[in-house]
């Protein structure tokens, strides 16, 4: 009976680098949240506001940032 190979999937077939993905989504929600603190202010953005303006779900929304200060926390260390 003769051996069938299995052909090695193509680099296109890959899927997307998945740190690179988190890394953009982080930067999302950085630049929404970013422009809502400036409009709102820190104290009365709260995560939902910033679910509803990056188009996540807020249960999604907190597998790329743990809370709201570590968003503060990344968009101060961008800007310095």
């Amino acid at each position: 009976m003769p051996v069938i190979k299995k052909s090695s999937p193509d680099k296109k077939s890959k899927p997307k680098n998945c740190k690179n993905l988190f890394q953009k989504r982080q930067m999302q929600i950085i630049s929404k949240a970013t422009k809502l603190f400036m409009k709102k202010g820190y104290a009365q953005t709260s995560m939902r506001d910033i679910s509803r303006a990056t188009g996540i779900d807020i249960s999604n929304l907190y597998y790329f940032i743990k809370n709201k200060e570590e968003i503060l926390f990344l968009v101060f260390n961008m800007l310095h």
